[in-house]
């Protein structure tokens, strides 16, 4: 499978730079462009797996009435 290079990559099989054309197995295509090291290149991408999550109710908040705080003491004088 052929894919082109969007990260470098270095390992025992050499040095593949930034925008190089590599032919590598399925498996290790796969894999090069599910973490975005690499793209498709040639034929048309795989479509992604969708995997639906249920939907969730959004959460209510309720109003929290704000009011002033007022110091208790005052702060501690600093000797240098």
């Amino acid at each position: 499978m052929r894919i082109q290079m969007t990260t470098l990559a270095a390992g025992p099989e050499g040095v593949w730079p930034v925008g190089s054309i590599q032919d590598v197995s399925p498996e290790e295509a796969r894999a090069l462009v599910a973490g975005r090291h690499a793209r498709y290149v040639g034929q048309p991408e795989p479509e992604p797996e969708v995997v639906e999550e249920p939907a969730q109710p959004e959460p209510v908040e309720e109003p929290v009435e704000a009011h002033a705080v007022k110091p208790t003491s005052k702060p501690k004088r600093r000797r240098g």
